[in-house]
């Protein structure tokens, strides 16, 4: 079903993007189950999230080249 499809999809991608996805998804449920389900978060919740966004913003920036362009393209090919 859905999964089958989402690893299919990962599978295509550098694994640096892979990286970024899997661990937004985690802050991405979250904040869904706090809007649409009515789930409370700690402290601690809200500061992991805040660790996990932190983070792929570091990967994202890591990613950055000289002449501005992102390494972390979708063309399906590492780079």
């Amino acid at each position: 079903g859905g999964f089958s499809l989402y690893i299919f999809g990962l599978v295509r991608l550098p694994a640096s993007v892979v990286t970024i996805l899997a661990m937004s998804e985690i802050v991405f449920a979250t904040v869904y189950a706090y809007f649409l389900l009515g789930e409370r978060l700690t402290v601690g919740q809200i500061l992991g999230a805040f660790l996990v966004v932190a983070g792929v913003l570091l990967l994202y920036w890591n990613g950055k080249h000289k002449d501005g362009f992102s390494a972390l393209k979708l063309s399906g090919k590492p780079k």
